[in-house]
């Protein structure tokens, strides 16, 4: 009743994605501090393929 439900694949591969793309973010402004957010968010929807690829 309370415990966790089966997660399906497709779910679990998106939170894996998701937390890829954060890192990716991360690891981005650290190498660019002065990016702003939309530099940042611009770089990780250019290397989402990359991620999805990465996970796979």
């Amino acid at each position: 009743m309370f415990g966790r439900q089966k997660e399906e694949p497709a779910d679990h591969r998106i939170k894996q994605a998701m937390l890829s793309a954060a890192n990716r973010a991360l690891e981005y402004k650290k190498m660019n501090p002065k990016a702003t957010d939309h530099d940042v968010l611009d770089y990780v929807m250019r290397t989402t393929n990359d991620i999805l690829q990465e996970i796979d």
